[in-house]
């Protein structure tokens, strides 16, 4: 897989649930985060309306005033929900202290049923199954709940071994 542009990705083939098709998968993604750190799915099975949507709901989001973004505010560094400003975080801090904040300002949502398992409840969960931060604006914004976190495609990545060379692999 080359390195030098962002990898696609099908996910299409989870919905067998055959082993080696899952492997396959798992050692693309391993392959892509491990070399360029990011990568693009397709075959994931969520609706291009619903995709069209969140696209919309997120530009409007972002255009909003300053002001009105910060009434989301991650509730902590820690926790993966709510709104990052721009320039509140350094991608790549934790290993090189000299990089400037990144050019970046964000949103970040999750699952929105979380299964009530000691995984999902632990205290190193909360990290990233937190309850989601909605603004008043955009109308419709909370829409996330739409997304079909149990489409085979997408449930079965959570199963997936990214190294499968390592016991602490399995993501689950």
């Amino acid at each position: 897989m080359s390195m030098d542009i962002v990898p696609v990705i099908d996910l299409a083939p989870l919905a067998t649930e055959s082993p080696a098709e899952k492997a396959h998968i798992a050692r693309q993604i391993g392959q892509a985060c491990e070399g360029i750190g990011f990568f693009m799915v397709t075959g994931h099975g969520i609706d291009a309306g619903l995709i069209e949507r969140a696209y919309a709901a997120a530009a409007a989001f972002f255009d909003l005033p300053e002001d009105e973004k910060m009434q989301v505010l991650k509730p902590a560094v820690h926790i993966n929900r709510g709104y990052s400003p721009f320039r509140s975080r350094t991608v790549g801090a934790e290993i090189d202290k000299s990089l400037k904040p990144s050019l970046q300002e964000g949103f970040a949502i999750g699952q929105p049923d979380v299964p009530d398992e000691a995984y999902f409840l632990g205290p190193q969960a909360l990290n990233n199954f937190a309850p989601d931060i909605w603004p008043a604006r955009p109308a419709g914004a909370g829409g996330a709940a739409e997304i079909p976190f149990d489409q085979p495609a997408v449930a079965g990545g959570r199963d997936l071994e990214l190294d499968p060379g390592r016991a602490s692999s399995p993501t689950r």
